[in-house]
């Protein structure tokens, strides 16, 4: 019977979500119920099927069900021990915010060197239907390669990536009353998920080296562009190498006698390299790159994916090629000893790439210590006892150096250069290295001061986004 004392209804404030209704100690009663009603209608659903106790701290009751942006009106019933009742006046019309979206929306975890991403989001807060403080955790969470949405539990996702601008949205799914879920704010997050490559564009002879006066194996320079690349991470974690050589550029004669060789230069009607010249011929650093290819120019020298953890480093280098593979052999195997215990070797070369790193430099840098001499077993030389590389009539390294200014031993320094995502990022958005040049080329200039040849060459590499 509808005769009892009715609550007084204190406050009604609109949340996101929810209404949150407050009342007063209603005299004798025991227990109350909330219904709802959603104008124009005037029929009160009622909200609590279990009737909610008295309760000495305050009396509340948050409304989660009710769509956010329509109008609500409410009453609360108060019950006495004898199931007589009274009604409150009703309070309203108040209306709920939506659902708010997630925040700190993040990518926890670059997988994207294995075309992965970890996302994660902060849980939604929210007050449950006794005014609790509690988190929400059922989300809906759609975008790029999620079609169509998934509804998961809990605050993270795996997802895959594709080549381009991937996007993704999630957004608190709280199940509707009448079918469906809530309206509920989406928070999103984008990812450019691009490849990188490296390549070799080409080289140019400022001087050309002392070669064989007789050109018996060419007139000019025969040259080659070769690189070893170690694909690790930032705090060296990875072992993953590969190397490449390009074709033989110069003086290919008559009568093919120097079989697989590309003319190239000036030295002669049927090439050879000399002082000035560039190859190849159509070389443009302010051009884009064209089609990378394994053997001639532009060559490609690495191309993969890089997250924010991932990092390669480069050795390049241009050959003076004399139809003796002996020395280059070496020099990969010397390389890939020193990536192979992560660059703690003689030297300091660990510490210098660990500058470029943390600098986002691409480089090129010079190692300092701990060079490679001109020598091959096959030749009967061993490891620090070599001969003069200039003059061995083997494959050497351009670039040479006197060991010390009054030594006859010559080394080569190695060259490197270090990739990471950040580093390329920061040199494609410019400026160039050199004016005329385009963002991402990398100039390695490889300056000769040995004991006979004094030679100076240019290695023109590119870094690039795969487009």
């Amino acid at each position: 019977m509808n005769d009892a004392t009715p609550p007084t209804i204190l406050a009604a404030v609109a949340m996101s979500p929810g209404i949150k209704i407050s009342w007063d100690q209603t005299p004798q009663a025991v227990n109350y119920s909330v219904c709802r009603e959603t104008p124009p209608s005037n029929t009160c659903v009622d909200l609590t099927p279990n009737r909610l106790p008295n309760r000495a701290a305050g009396n509340v009751f948050v409304d989660q069900t009710t769509p956010g942006g329509r109008p609500q009106v409410y009453r609360v019933t108060g019950y006495r021990q004898d199931q007589h009742f009274g009604v409150s006046q009703p309070s309203g019309p108040h209306t709920s915010g939506q659902w708010p979206r997630p925040l700190n929306f993040r990518i926890a975890q670059d997988l994207s060197a294995q075309g992965e991403l970890l996302l994660a989001w902060d849980p939604v807060p929210y007050e449950g239907p006794d005014g609790t403080p509690t988190s929400h955790d059922t989300y809906l969470v759609g975008g790029t390669g999620i079609q169509p949405s998934q509804t998961i539990t809990g605050t993270q996702l795996k997802v895959k990536l594709v080549p381009g601008t991937n996007q993704w949205q999630v957004s608190a799914s709280y199940p509707d009353p009448g079918g469906g879920i809530m309206p509920a704010q989406a928070a999103t997050i984008s990812y450019d998920y691009v490849r990188y490559r490296l390549v070799a564009l080409g080289v140019q002879a400022l001087k050309h080296t002392t070669d064989d006066p007789l050109g018996l194996d060419g007139k000019g320079d025969e040259v080659f562009v070769a690189a070893v690349s170690h694909l690790t991470t930032r705090a060296f974690g990875g072992t993953t190498t590969g190397n490449v050589r390009s074709t033989t550029y110069g003086d290919v004669g008559t009568g093919n006698p120097w079989p697989g060789r590309v003319q190239a230069g000036t030295a002669s009607a049927t090439g050879g390299i000399r002082t000035g010249d560039i190859v190849p011929i159509s070389l443009n650093l302010a051009a884009p790159t064209g089609t990378p290819n394994f053997q001639g120019f532009p060559l490609l020298v690495w191309e993969g994916q890089l997250d924010a953890n991932g990092m390669v480093v480069v050795f390049p280098s241009v050959w003076e090629d004399d139809n003796n593979k002996g020395p280059y052999g070496a020099w990969v195997a010397d390389v890939e000893s020193f990536i192979a215990r992560n660059y703690v070797v003689s030297g300091s070369l660990r510490t210098e790439i660990e500058a470029f790193r943390d600098a986002d430099q691409l480089g090129p840098g010079v190692i300092s210590a701990g060079w490679y001499y001109c020598w091959d077993v096959t030749s009967g030389n061993v490891a620090m006892n070599p001969t003069l590389c200039s003059q061995a009539g083997r494959d050497r390294p351009i670039g040479l150096g006197r060991v010390v200014q009054t030594s006859t031993q010559e080394n080569f320094q190695y060259r490197f250069v270090v990739l990471t995502k950040s580093a390329i990022d920061k040199a494609l958005a410019g400026p160039a290295q050199r004016a005329g040049t385009a963002p991402g080329v990398i100039i390695v200039p490889l300056i000769e001061s040995g004991v006979v040849s004094t030679a100076a060459y240019e290695l023109f590499l590119r870094v690039d986004r795969i487009p």
